[in-house]
């Protein structure tokens, strides 16, 4: 008998509590009706835009802790380029200052604020914006390398042998990147021209040739400069080709129209050369056309003879 009271006191608390578990979906019903029924809601409508706006500053918080520093890097860089497009260089100077701030290491703070300084007619601030990130004498931002390269060649003193080797580091330097390779390799060839180094001459315009069927005719001007005259007619013919095609498609434009007979007196065919120039004579503006007959019939006349064995008929025909 003793043992039964214990088993019903065992299990007595249980049985009471599902009882009450029964009537608590009616109790917690009964108090939410309660509870909203007794709410002051001018309260909450009066605080309604304070909670509105701290739902959206955690909305915000979220994206704005994703954006990394160099994110925003990126942003105040477009916006300033962007800015220096425009015209507003108070606002393009803020921009790239904040890039500076954000990334310390970065060039493009110091480009943007090089080329701000430049339109600001500040020539000796911009060289120095310029320099920190490209230096004279060692790789850095190719993009300022070109603009140093520019700055160089656009300055009216004549560059002495030390400015020489700074000019050529930085095309060098600027042509690494696709932006500026092109016409830095242009720019090369010149200068090695100058300098008399004729194979880096061409092998520079090679590459660039290589990219721009137009320089084909630049190219075969210093194959013929350097002696290989093979190589010089045969891409002086890719040549006339294109600017025959140009010529044909645009035959208002003198420029090429000059360059197919350039092409052709270099592939010694003066006689084609003379029809080509001859019927530009027909255009607006026919001065180039006789400038560039004569130095065709000159060239012809010094092709079809030699001072060993002067043709005094063919020389007096020429002048003619």
């Amino acid at each position: 008998m003793k043992k039964k009271r214990k088993k019903s006191t065992r299990w007595g608390w249980l049985r009471r509590a599902a009882a009450q578990a029964w009537k608590l979906p009616d109790v917690v019903l009964r108090f939410v009706v309660q509870w909203w029924s007794t709410r002051p809601w001018t309260s909450l409508l009066l605080g309604l835009p304070a909670i509105v706006f701290g739902l959206a500053l955690l909305a915000v918080e979220p994206l704005h802790s994703r954006s990394l520093p160099g994110e925003w890097a990126r942003r105040y860089d477009r916006a300033g380029m962007a800015a220096l497009r425009e015209g507003d260089l108070q606002a393009a100077d803020v921009y790239f200052r904040r890039v500076a701030f954000l990334d310390e290491d970065s060039p493009a703070a110091c480009f943007g604020l090089a080329l701000t300084a430049e339109r600001q007619e500040d020539l000796p601030r911009a060289r120095r914006w310029m320099l920190r990130i490209a230096a004279d004498s060692a790789a850095g931002y190719p993009a300022a390398h070109a603009w140093l390269a520019k700055d160089l060649m656009r300055r009216k003193t004549p560059l002495d042998a030390q400015g020489a080797r700074v000019l050529e580091h930085h095309l060098l330097q600027a042509s690494r990147s696709g932006a500026h390779a092109l016409e830095s390799r242009v720019n090369l060839a010149q200068l090695y021209m100058l300098g008399g180094e004729t194979g880096k001459a061409v092998a520079q315009m090679e590459r660039a040739a290589a990219e721009r069927p137009a320089l084909q005719l630049d190219l075969a001007r210093l194959y013929a400069l350097a002696g290989r005259s093979a190589d010089a007619r045969r891409v002086a013919a890719k040549a006339g080709e294109f600017f025959e095609a140009r010529t044909q498609a645009e035959p208002d434009q003198p420029q090429y129209r000059l360059a197919w007979a350039s092409s052709l007196v270099l592939q010694e065919r003066h006689k084609e050369a003379v029809q080509v120039l001859t019927a530009g004579l027909k255009l607006a503006d026919p001065e180039p056309f006789h400038k560039a007959l004569g130095a065709v019939y000159l060239h012809w006349l010094a092709a079809s003879t030699t001072p060993e064995k002067p043709n005094a008929a063919r020389q007096l025909e020429f002048l003619d």
